[in-house]
């Protein structure tokens, strides 16, 4: 994987595990400046839960990320969803080294191979780690 689209996916992972950025230079923060913490990180976290192997059922599309699902969502929710991916790719021009946004969907940029898809999934399994602040106990009475 190029180093550009590597760079881009460790420094997401690490923004949305810990909510720090890199430096005052990172471009992550340029585009959460711009956009807002609601934007950049619900945006960002349906971008990571694409490429993350622990969010893909059987049924799931590995080629793109459908953001309109009609049995779910209204023209006009869809609208400013899109709306709010289009402003962050504006603002984070670095996601079109990995990813392409469409008119209904988000898919990989056709110069990343299969290989480096591979390596993406890879990244994520080895970054995940569990948030203490989102797991429940089941506590006998």
């Amino acid at each position: 994987m190029n180093t550009k689209a590597k760079k881009l996916i460790e420094d997401i992972l690490f923004f949305l595990y810990t909510r720090k950025f890199k430096g005052d230079e990172d471009y992550i923060k340029r585009a959460y400046d711009e956009l807002g913490n609601d934007i950049t990180v619900s945006r960002l976290l349906n971008l990571k839960s694409f490429i993350d192997p622990l969010c893909h059922f059987n049924d799931t599309d590995l080629e793109k990320y459908h953001i309109y699902d009609e049995e779910i969502m209204s023209d006009e929710t869809f609208a400013l969803v899109h709306k709010e991916f289009e402003l962050l790719f504006q603002h984070l021009p670095e996601l079109n080294e990995v990813f392409h946004l469409t008119d209904r969907y988000v898919k990989f940029n056709p110069n990343i191979s299969k290989k480096d898809i591979k390596e993406m999934y890879e990244m994520i399994r080895a970054f995940h780690r569990v948030n203490p602040r989102h797991v429940h106990f089941l506590r006998k009475p």
